[in-house]
C-alpha cells in the first residue's frame, strides 16, 4: 500500500473513533459533545493543522481521551511518511513502533486500523 492509501484508512479509523465518542459524549455531556461537531473536518484531514485548528481541536477533545490519542497517532504517522532521508528499513522499524503503541492504545479503531497496517509492513 502507498502512503496516500494507508492515510486514507487512517482517516476511516478516525471517523469512526469520532463517531463512537460523540455518541458517548451526546450521553454524557451534551455541551461537550456540541463543541466536537463542528471539528470532523479537521479530525479526518491528514495534513498537518494550522496552531489555531490545533488549539480548536484540543479544546474541543479535552473530554475524550479517544480521540486525543487518535489524533497523536495520526500526527506520528504523518511525522513518520515524511520522513524522506530515513532508510527503507528504518522506516519499517518506526512503522512497527508506531503499530505496538497504537495497539496497546486502548482506542479500538485505531488498534483495529494498525492490525490491518501490519500486513503492509
Amino acid at each position: 500500500a502507498n502512503r496516500y492509501d494507508v492515510l486514507q484508512r487512517y482517516a476511516r479509523s478516525l471517523r469512526r473513533t469520532y463517531l463512537e465518542e460523540l455518541e458517548r459524549l451526546r450521553r454524557w455531556s451534551p455541551q461537550d459533545a456540541e463543541a466536537l461537531k463542528p471539528l470532523k473536518s479537521y479530525l479526518t484531514r491528514m495534513q498537518r493543522l494550522s496552531e489555531s485548528e490545533r488549539v480548536r481541536l484540543s479544546e474541543a477533545v479535552k473530554n475524550s481521551r479517544a480521540l486525543a490519542v487518535a489524533i497523536a497517532m495520526r500526527d506520528d504517522l504523518v511525522s513518520l511518511w515524511e520522513r524522506s532521508n530515513a532508510s527503507k528499513e528504518q522506516l519499517v522499524r518506526e512503522l512497527q513502533e508506531w503499530c505496538q503503541r497504537a495497539e496497546a492504545s486502548g482506542v479500538g479503531p485505531l488498534a483495529e486500523f494498525s492490525r490491518r497496517l501490519r500486513c503492509y509492513a
